[in-house]
C-alpha cells in the first residue's frame, strides 16, 4: 500500500487513489463522507461492527481533539449532539462516542492512527459498568475541556444520556473501547477493525444516514 504522507486520513481527505478506503472498501463508493464542512467530516469507519457506526474526522492534521481550535471545537459539540438525536431515532439504540488520545510520544494503543477522530457506535449498553478500573475522571461539557490533556495520553467517552468524561491513561490496549463495546453487545468477535470490516454495516449506515441527514 503506498501512502502520500504518514496519515492514512490525510490521504483520504487528499483524495489520494490508494489511500485505506480505497484498497478495503470492496464495491462501496469512494467518497464515504456523509457530512462535510470546512472542518469536520462525518463518515462511517472500516470495522463498522454495526450499523449506524461512525468516525468524526477533522479536516486538518492534529493528533487529536485536545489539539483542536475553538471554531472547531465548537463545531463538533454541534455534531456529536446532532448525530446523537439521528443516531438513536435511526438505529434505536443510544449512541457512544469515545476518542484515543496519543501521549506525548506520538502513539496510543487504542486507535491506529494519530488524527483527530471520535469514534461513534450505537449501542444499548452501560459503557461505565465495562470500564470500572478508569476512575478519576474530568467531566468534559465541550470538546474545548480536553485541552487540559494535551500531550498526554486519554481517553474520552460519551454515552447515550450525555454524560462525559476522560480520563488520563498510559498503555491501554490497542482498540479497548471498542473491544469492550462488542464484548459487551455479544459479538466480541468484531472488535478489531481488520478482522471485520464491517462492509455490508456501512453500506446500510450510509444509506440510512443519507436518506435522513438534516
Amino acid at each position: 500500500m503506498t501512502q502520500t504522507s504518514n496519515c492514512v486520513f490525510c490521504d483520504e481527505i487528499a483524495g489520494h487513489p490508494r489511500s485505506v478506503w480505497n484498497d478495503l472498501r470492496g464495491t462501496l463508493p469512494t467518497d464515504r463522507a456523509l457530512y462535510q464542512s470546512p472542518f469536520w467530516l462525518a463518515m462511517p469507519p472500516l470495522g463498522c461492527f454495526v450499523p449506524g457506526g461512525l468516525l468524526l474526522l477533522l479536516r486538518r492534521h492534529a493528533r487529536s481533539c485536545a489539539g483542536l481550535e475553538d471554531a472547531e471545537a465548537q463545531e463538533l459539540d454541534g455534531l456529536v449532539d446532532q448525530v446523537a438525536n439521528l443516531g438513536e431515532s435511526l438505529f434505536g439504540a443510544p449512541m457512544i462516542f469515545f476518542e484515543h488520545g496519543p501521549g506525548c510520544n506520538g502513539s496510543k494503543g487504542a486507535c491506529c492512527v494519530d488524527h483527530a477522530h471520535v469514534n461513534v457506535f450505537p449501542a444499548n449498553i452501560d459503557i461505565w459498568k465495562h470500564i470500572p478500573h478508569f476512575d478519576n475522571g474530568v467531566k468534559v461539557e465541550s470538546a474545548r475541556d480536553l485541552a487540559e490533556f494535551r500531550g498526554g495520553e486519554y481517553l474520552w467517552i460519551r454515552d447515550g444520556s450525555g454524560r462525559s468524561e476522560a480520563y488520563a491513561v498510559e498503555g491501554v490496549p490497542s482498540q479497548y473501547i471498542r473491544s469492550q463495546i462488542t464484548k459487551a453487545m455479544g459479538i466480541p468477535e468484531r472488535w478489531h477493525w481488520r478482522d471485520y470490516l464491517g462492509l455490508s454495516e456501512i453500506r446500510e449506515t450510509l444509506a440510512l444516514y443519507s436518506a435522513n441527514w438534516p
